[in-house]
C-alpha cells in the first residue's frame, strides 16, 4: 500500500518510479547468486516479493515484462496484424530474453528474476556462479489461471488475450474458442516447456522430444517447488540460503475486477468448465503435464 501511495505521489508531480522490495540487512552474502525463473501464473508474485526481501540489494530490480515485449517489438521489423504474427513475434520474444537474463547474470546480481527464459547452454555457463531456482503449478490449472489473468489485466493485443479486446461476452467466448485451436493456444498450454527449455516447441513430435531436455535442464537448478507444496519449497530456499520465507498471497486478478470484466470473468470461467473446453485444454497440454508429473515424482518428495 504504501509503494502504491508513493508512486501515485510521484506520478502526480510528473515523476514515473519502480519500486521493488529489497533484503532490509546487510547480512552477508550467499555463497552463490540466484535466479528465479517466474514462469507466469505459478505463484511467482508473492515468491519473488519474498525472495526480494531477503536476497535482493538496491539496483538489483525485477526484470519486468512490459519493458521487455515494447523493446523486442522495436526490433522485430514486422508488422502485426494477424494471430499468426502474433504467434511469430512470441518466439522470437521468448529468443531475446534469453539474451536479456544472460546480460544481467554477466553483471553478478546477487538476485535476478523475471519472466526470462532458460535453455542448457544457459545453466551450463552460468552454473558456478548462480544457483538456479523455480516453481511449478499443474499445466491444466495453471493454463486457466493465465487465461483469465490475461484477459483481466493485460493492456496490450501483442499477447492475446487482453483487456480491450472482445468486450462483449459473446466475442470474448469466441476470442477463446480460436485461441484453443490456433497456435497462441499450443504456446499458452506449453509454458513450462519454453521457460525450462528455452523453445516453444512448433509440433507435438517436437514437444515430445523436448521432454529429455526438460528433465536434464531442471536437474540443473538448486531448487524445484510446487505450487501444491510451497512450504517444501520454503524449507529448499532455507537450506540453500539461510534465509526464511514468508509468502503471502499476491493475487491481484480480483483487484482488476469491474462490473463489465467481472461478468466476462465469470462466462470464461463457465466456458473453461465445458466438456469441450476441458477436453481441448487436456490435450493441448498433455506434454507439459507429462513434465510436470515426472517432476513432482522427482522434486516433490525431497
Amino acid at each position: 500500500m504504501i509503494s502504491t501511495l508513493t508512486t501515485k505521489l510521484a506520478a502526480h508531480f510528473g515523476y514515473d518510479i519502480s519500486i521493488s522490495p529489497i533484503k532490509n540487512s546487510l547480512s552477508k552474502a550467499p555463497l552463490k547468486n540466484t535466479v528465479f525463473v517466474h514462469i507466469p501464473k505459478c505463484g511467482g508474485m508473492s515468491i519473488d516479493e519474498a525472495l526480494r526481501k531477503k536476497l535482493a540489494l538496491p539496483h538489483e530490480r525485477k526484470i519486468k515484462r512490459a519493458p521487455l515485449i515494447k523493446s523486442n517489438i522495436a526490433t522485430f521489423n514486422r508488422t502485426i496484424n494477424s494471430i499468426d504474427d502474433i504467434c511469430d513475434f512470441s518466439e522470437y520474444h521468448a529468443r531475446e530474453n534469453k539474451k536479456i537474463l544472460r546480460y544481467h547474470l554477466n553483471q553478478q546480481w546477487q538476485y535476478v528474476s523475471g519472466h526470462l527464459t532458460v535453455d542448457d547452454k544457459l545453466l551450463l555457463d552460468f552454473k558456478n556462479d548462480y544457483q538456479f531456482i523455480t516453481v511449478l503449478r499443474e499445466p491444466e490449472s495453471r493454463f486457466i489461471s493465465n487465461y483469465l489473468y490475461n484477459k483481466m489485466t493485460n493492456q496490450s493485443h501483442i499477447m492475446p488475450p487482453s483487456v480491450h479486446q472482445n468486450n462483449s461476452i459473446d466475442s470474448a467466448i469466441h476470442e477463446a474458442k480460436e485461441i484453443l485451436t490456433n497456435r497462441r493456444g499450443w504456446h499458452m498450454a506449453n509454458t513450462l516447456t519454453l521457460f525450462i527449455t528455452g523453445h516453444y516447441p512448433k509440433t507435438a513430435d517436437e514437444a515430445k522430444a523436448l521432454q529429455g531436455q526438460f528433465d536434464t535442464n531442471l536437474q540443473q537448478f538448486s531448487a524445484v517447488g510446487f505450487l501444491s507444496q510451497l512450504d517444501n519449497f520454503c524449507n529448499k530456499i532455507k537450506a540453500l540460503t539461510g534465509k526464511s520465507l514468508t509468502i503471502a498471497n499476491k493475487n491481484t486478478t480480483k483487484s482488476h475486477f469491474k462490473s463489465d470484466n467481472l461478468e466476462i470473468h465469470n462466462a470464461l470461467h463457465e466456458f473453461f468448465e465445458d466438456r469441450w473446453a476441458r477436453t481441448k485444454v487436456k490435450d493441448l497440454c498433455r506434454y507439459d503435464t507429462e513434465n510436470y508429473q515426472r517432476a513432482f515424482e522427482t522434486y516433490g518428495k525431497e
